[in-house]
């Protein structure tokens, strides 16, 4: 592998093993139901698995030895979340994902690889106003497909003061980042780093900084259909 020798803290054989099992478990899902685009076991094990880990392995996520509390949001067939968590026992991982079959995916996923998660089948804009989850988790996740204002709204909300929310994105975003500024300030969050992960990603990294005013996310869609922004 390509990414795992590059990766600052190499793969343990059973976290090896582990990758290899929850790859092939995409691959055979995603003829049934549409997990991802990606339609061969190969690009799956790079694109999605391993280059999450070293995307995170970048900032030192998959080598922190703190007890974290982790939020990952929209979370799909467990991206980034199952890679993090099979590299990193020490976080306390929920996940939030508003398909039923997604949430039966990971949860079937988690039960395979051993791994201790909690799975919330549920609109993130609806999730995030439960006293229970609203400024939680140490911190946030997403791998995202929406825009970063968008993104902002959906994800700050769950940061604890002082937490950090991570997005994995594509190449080529200076443009998103200029725009979401707005957003994010409006939120309680700062831009704290912006990187190149891989060949295939960039991460953006917000710092919460003060508390998301309660109107915020707004109901399920809004953030999606009409992204703050500076009007």
């Amino acid at each position: 592998m390509i990414i795992e020798k590059n990766l600052n803290t190499p793969l343990t054989t059973d976290q090896e093993k582990k990758l290899t099992l929850f790859s092939k478990k995409i691959y055979e899902s995603n003829k049934k139901f549409n997990l991802t685009g990606l339609k061969d076991l190969e690009s799956i094990k790079n694109i999605l698995a391993y280059e999450s880990i070293k995307s995170l392995d970048i900032i030192n996520l998959s080598s922190s030895k703190k007890s974290l509390s982790v939020v990952d949001i929209g979370s799909g067939a467990g991206i980034p979340g199952i890679p993090l968590k099979i590299i990193n026992s020490n976080f306390h991982l929920t996940f939030i994902e508003s398909n039923a079959k997604k949430c039966e995916f990971i949860a079937s996923a988690c039960n395979d690889l051993g791994l201790e998660v909690d799975i919330i089948n549920d609109r993130a804009e609806t999730i995030a106003h439960e006293k229970s989850y609203r400024e939680k988790f140490d911190l946030v996740l997403s791998r995202g497909v929406a825009n970063l204002s968008t993104l902002a709204e959906i994800t700050i909300p769950f940061a604890k003061a002082g937490g950090s929310i991570i997005s994995i994105k594509g190449l080529n975003i200076s443009k998103e980042i200029i725009t979401s500024e707005h957003s994010v300030k409006l939120l309680g969050g700062d831009l704290f780093f912006y990187i190149t992960a891989t060949k295939y990603s960039s991460i953006v990294g917000w710092k919460k900084v003060c508390s998301t005013p309660k109107k915020y996310p707004r109901k399920p869609g809004t953030p999606q259909k009409d992204p703050l922004s500076l009007k």
